[in-house]
């Protein structure tokens, strides 16, 4: 029985001892404007004001704080995120599109999702594979979108409008890993079947098959100039392909247990593996040689990611937890902690400001960066029961653009911020202002006397930043 099989299971026998409690969803679409991308910037300058119950939404205008604000301090409580879910299942894939605005997930749940990497809020849910998704991936110029399924399939997608461009067969087993070159004209698919596909991305038609490993391929990644693949596989070896003719470079041996995920230093000269024996190894490319191993972590790891600059590595185990380690040293920088499940993916934003996690608890969470702290827990309230709370409202961005974005319940209150709270017909009999508090824990209707909020009611709390 597969380790996912065994969670689902217990999963349900812990859903049938638990009764729910059931929440009010409260939904606010006034619109305003607000950069997320500054917020996380301006919010992790200052100790986010927590408050302990209540929905709420924030209406804003651009904050007064400078740019460039160093990040120091939390955002979003690891607490939080408990419960807090972006699907039905374990989210075992996740990638930033190149321009670091978008970022995709796969899921057991079978569906794709794109999200706003700057807001948090969910674009779209991409359906259509029979079988969980275990890999997804963007493609260079971020226009198309890849996904590999269990259902040995992969789709390849347009994200403008998530239509579904084509579907490649071939493998005889689940799809576990993706990877585009990086001139966007060939995508690697490494199977169950043990084998790596190149296939040729405009028409979908397989270049050639890649054999050799004697176990499930889990792992594939192009080098940054395209001229190697790399593979790892559950037969405990990574092997290195020269792409230009698919031939057998060197297999690179050392891990005890099954090797689980690569990915190529940005510079090209290192190759990092993720393995079952719990430690990832640094090897360099040139010759397969051990730069170092690192040993930490007290599950089996999982998945590995480069920092944009080089000078991180980021790990995730089976002990809920994600390392980040000094590339230069292998010094271990910070443990990022709060996760409530095993952490299966995890990847950067282009301009190394995010990390983002995926974890077997269906959530999804967002680090800032080199910080370490938690700023945000995605959240889709289609994919959470009725005892978890959540506000979605509308947001105009910038360019104009109108999107949805859905706060969990218990989310902080933006420094700066100016509690609100507006007379809205029928839901209290006098109006009432609490402007020059900065927090509001009403779960129901907020009534002022003077400068005191007491809470009466129900009602939807507003928050904006002063000019």
């Amino acid at each position: 029985m597969t380790r996912h099989k065994e969670k689902e299971e217990m999963n349900q026998k812990k859903a049938e001892e638990q009764k729910p409690q059931v929440y009010a969803v409260y939904k606010d679409l006034s619109g305003w404007r607000f950069s997320r991308r500054e917020f996380l910037a301006a919010a992790s300058a200052a100790a986010a004001a927590m408050a302990a119950t209540g929905c709420r939404s924030l209406r804003a205008t651009p904050a007064a704080i400078p740019r460039g604000t160093p990040t120091h301090a939390p955002l979003v409580a690891p607490g939080e995120c408990t419960g807090v879910k972006a699907h039905t299942d374990f989210v075992v894939s996740l990638d930033f599109s190149p321009d670091g605005t978008l970022l995709v997930s796969g899921s057991g749940d079978k569906t794709v999702k794109l999200w706003h990497a700057d807001t948090g809020s969910l674009i779209r849910t991409l359906e259509g594979h029979a079988k969980m998704v275990l890999s997804t991936v963007f493609s260079p110029d971020g226009m198309l979108l890849a996904s590999g399924s269990g259902d040995k399939t992969v789709r390849i997608w347009r994200v403008s409008d998530g239509s579904l461009l084509r579907t490649l067969k071939g493998h005889a087993d689940s799809v576990r890993s993706l990877a585009f070159s990086p001139d966007g004209m060939m995508l690697a698919s490494g199977s169950y079947d043990k084998t790596v596909r190149l296939w040729q991305v405009s028409d979908g038609s397989l270049l050639r098959e890649l054999k050799g490993h004697t176990d499930r391929v889990r792992g594939v990644a192009f080098s940054p100039d395209g001229s190697l693949l790399a593979s790892a596989s559950a037969d405990k070896t990574v092997r290195l392909w020269q792409v230009s003719d698919s031939s057998l470079i060197r297999e690179l041996k050392g891990h005890t247990d099954k090797a689980r995920c690569v990915a190529f230093h940005p510079d090209g000269t290192i190759l990092a593996s993720a393995s079952s024996d719990r430690t990832v190894r640094l090897c360099q490319v040139s010759d397969g040689s051990l730069i170092r191993q690192l040993k930490g972590h007290t599950g089996e790891v999982l998945c590995v990611a480069f920092h944009p600059d080089g000078t991180l590595l980021a790990s995730g185990s089976v002990d809920k937890t994600v390392r980040l380690w000094r590339v230069s040293d292998g010094s271990l920088v910070r443990e990022l902690e709060g996760h409530a499940d095993v952490v299966n993916c995890v990847s950067f934003a282009p301009d190394g400001r995010l990390l983002a996690s995926g974890i077997d608890d269906n959530g999804m969470r967002l680090w800032s960066m080199p910080g370490g702290f938690l700023v945000s827990c995605l959240l889709d309230l289609d994919a959470n029961p009725e005892n978890v709370e959540g506000v979605t409202y509308e947001l105009e961005t910038e360019s104009g653009e109108i999107i949805h974005y859905t706060l969990p319940c218990g989310a902080p209150i933006p420094p700066g911020a100016v509690c609100v709270c507006d007379c809205v017909a029928g839901s209290y009999t006098s109006p009432c202002a609490c402007v020059g508090h900065t927090i509001c824990t009403c779960d129901v209707v907020c009534a002022c006397v003077g400068d005191v909020c007491t809470c009466v009611g129900h009602t939807t709390i507003h928050y904006w930043y002063p000019n």
